[in-house]
């Protein structure tokens, strides 16, 4: 399997969040509607690393894979405080009314099935853990057949569907309580 290494990147890593995330998405590209990751700009990528961050996941010291979180609820702010402040560090900080939102996790096809996707799901869960966030969300894309069952894995529930391109189900909004 190798070195795997996870760790937390802001605005700044933009382009490299950028290049692994497509080549996670890669595949993507064979559906009838292919992933709008691959249809993202860098700058799409630093607005969205700024509404929280991300990890980028490295193995061997090669660039694998990444993910984004954004903080979002009514007391979202309190989450992104209290990470500026003690960063990856700190005891576990109160809960508050805010939630950590999962996107764009993505594993190069070759990387895939070796549990570094579970690694970076688990990063991101303990530091949201420690920022005292309500619960952790995801999208599962309904095209990609394993994608909820990942998800279910991990602890994550289907709390609704949204539609696109005609598909009711194509987003699969997913939620796990801490």
């Amino acid at each position: 399997m190798g070195e795997r290494r996870i760790r937390r990147v802001g605005p700044e890593a933009a382009a490299e969040v950028h290049a692994a995330m497509r080549a996670g998405f890669v595949d993507s590209a064979r559906y009838a509607h292919p992933s709008s990751a691959l249809r993202e700009s860098v700058e799409d990528v630093r607005a969205a690393l700024g509404r929280g961050g991300g990890v980028l996941l490295e193995i061997d010291g090669a660039l694998r894979g990444s993910g984004r979180f954004a903080f979002v609820g009514e007391e979202a702010e309190v989450l992104a405080a209290r990470l500026r402040e003690a960063g990856d560090e700190g005891a576990p900080a109160p809960r508050v009314e805010a939630d950590v939102a999962i996107s764009r996790l993505a594993v190069e096809p070759e990387a895939r099935g070796q549990g570094h996707g579970a690694a970076m799901v688990e990063w991101i869960e303990a530091l949201a853990r420690r920022l005292g966030a309500r619960a952790l969300l995801a999208d599962a894309r309904s095209q990609q057949p394993d994608n909820r069952g990942w998800w279910r894995a991990r602890g994550f529930e289907v709390i609704g569907y949204a539609p696109r391109y005609g598909i009711p189900d194509i987003r699969t909004h997913m939620r796990k309580t801490l």
